[in-house]
C-alpha cells in the first residue's frame, strides 16, 4: 500500500494470480514482488471487494456464501483496475474478516509499474479476465488446501475447525469446482502451489523477461524502470540532509 493523492502515473501492467482457497496466491505475489525490485509493485486482493453487509445481523452475515461472484462488488473492482492501468491512483476498500463487512477505512494504491492482483474468482469474472495483462493459475490439490485453510482460519480469522470443515464442503469446494478450476485452461502460465517457490517464481520471471510469448511488451517491463525512478527524482526535488 502507498500513500498519497489521486495522480496520473504511466499505468501499471496487472499480473493475475487465481487458484483455489489456499492455493499460495498470496505467497506467490509476495515472493514475485520481491523478485521484480528494482521495478516496483504492490499486492492487490480481491477480498478486498467483498461488498459491505451492514444492513445485515451478524448471524446472517455468517451464513453468506462468500464464495460467489455475487458476493463482490465487481463494479468497483473493474472501476479500479482500469484506472490503475490508465495510471491512476485509487482508494482501496479495507474487509474485516471478523465483522463479515467492509470496514470504514480505505487505503490509496498508487499505479506502480507492476499490481499483482490475486483472488480466487479472479480469472472467473469476463470483464476483470480481460484487464489482465499475465494470467497465472496456481493448482494444489484439495486435500492440501484444505488443511492449508483450516490452519489459516484458525490462527487469522478465530474460526473453529468444524466451521472451517462445514463451509468448505457447503460453497468452497463446490465453487471450486465450478468457478475456478475451470479457468485453468484459460491462463497463460500454470504451476504448482506446493513446496518452495523458487521454482514458480523463476518460471514467471522467465515468461515476463520475454522466454515465452506474451501479450504484452516485457521489454517495456525492465527497461523503462530506470526512466520512471529518474522521472520521480525529478518530481521530488532534492531529498534534505
Amino acid at each position: 500500500m502507498n500513500s498519497g493523492g489521486n495522480k496520473r502515473g504511466r499505468g501499471s501492467w496487472l499480473i493475475g494470480l487465481c487458484g483455489g482457497s489456499c492455493a499460495g496466491k498470496t505467497t506467490l505475489a509476495e515472493k514475485l514482488q520481491a523478485r521484480l525490485l528494482p521495478v516496483r509493485s504492490e499486492i492487490l486482493t480481491c477480498d478486498r471487494y467483498y461488498k459491505p453487509l451492514d444492513h445485515l445481523p451478524f448471524e446472517e452475515r455468517q451464513r453468506q456464501n462468500f464464495d460467489s461472484l455475487s458476493m463482490l462488488d465487481l463494479p468497483l473492482l473493474e472501476r479500479h483496475l482500469r484506472q490503475l492501468k490508465a495510471g491512476l491512483s485509487v482508494e482501496v476498500p479495507v474487509y474485516d474478516y471478523h465483522r463479515h463487512t467492509r470496514s470504514s477505512q480505505t487505503e490509496v494504491f498508487n499505479p506502480l509499474p507492476v499490481i499483482l492482483v490475486e483472488g480466487i474468482l479472479l480469472f472467473a469474472s469476463a470483464r476483470l479476465f480481460r484487464l489482465l495483462d499475465l494470467k497465472i493459475y496456481i493448482e494444489v490439490d484439495d486435500d492440501l488446501r484444505l488443511a492449508r485453510r483450516i490452519e489459516r482460519d484458525r490462527a487469522e480469522r478465530g474460526c473453529s475447525p468444524e466451521s472451517v470443515l462445514k463451509q468448505y464442503f457447503a460453497t468452497v469446494l463446490p465453487a471450486h469446482k465450478k468457478l475456478v478450476e475451470p479457468t485453468r485452461a484459460l491462463s497463460d502460465l500454470v504451476i504448482r502451489g506446493e513446496g518452495e517457490t523458487g521454482e514458480a517464481v523463476d518460471r514467471v520471471v522467465a515468461r515476463l523477461r520475454g522466454n515465452s510469448p506474451l501479450k504484452i511488451d516485457p521489454e517495456r517491463f525492465f527497461q523503462d524502470q530506470a526512466e520512471r525512478e529518474s522521472q520521480e527524482q525529478k518530481d521530488n526535488g532534492p531529498v534534505e540532509a
